[in-house]
């Protein structure tokens, strides 16, 4: 695998590779999915993003995230699976609600720039824990809106490891007994 992020800096990809990089995870689904919405605009207008055209597999694992007008951002909708990922279910509540410390700043980041840029953006964690093995944590988050510029973001948040599941890496998240063994940060070109 290709980890390369260095000092804050994003790796940009061109479609191919951006999609390459997705291979072998559900979020290469969601991803032609938004991609074959779009067509040949920027993004896909949020009207055109339906639940019922989605594969059913991925439901549990999406967020949609909407920006209000302060810089902030709200979760209009998640999927069961946050609830296991995050604790709670984060529907209808704020980012600052959900998350703190590096994992606030970090998503911060990433759904602004994915605002600003109008493009997707690729995160991949590595944790590692002691007695559990590592847990590789794949963020996709895609731009869609209704104007000229995205207002809403579409994301798939998916977790594996081989021995353990989903829950036990929201406990082991929240209870701070994963460290970062790498980070990959990627944005289509």
């Amino acid at each position: 695998m290709d980890w390369r992020w260095l000092f804050g800096k994003t790796v940009r990809r061109p479609l191919p590779a951006f999609r390459a990089e997705l291979e072998g995870s559900p979020a290469l689904e969601l991803f032609d999915y938004w991609n074959e919405k779009r067509g040949a605009r920027p993004f896909p207008s949020s009207k055109s993003v339906d639940a019922v055209d989605m594969p059913a597999d991925l439901l549990p694992n999406l967020l949609l995230v909407e920006a209000d007008s302060n810089g902030g951002y709200r979760f209009r909708l998640a999927g069961t699976r946050m609830r296991e990922v995050f604790g709670v279910d984060p529907t209808g509540k704020s980012l600052e609600q959900i998350l703190d410390g590096a994992d606030l700043e970090n998503a911060r980041r990433s759904y602004g720039r994915v605002l600003e840029n109008a493009r997707p953006w690729l995160s991949r964690v590595v944790y590692a824990s002691r007695d559990r093995g590592t847990f590789t944590y794949q963020r996709l988050t895609l731009p869609i809106g209704l104007g000229r510029k995205p207002d809403r973001l579409l994301s798939g948040l998916f977790v594996r490891n081989d021995k353990a599941f989903v829950q036990d890496f929201g406990i082991l998240h929240h209870n701070k007994a994963l460290q970062v063994q790498s980070r990959f940060e990627m944005m289509l070109a």
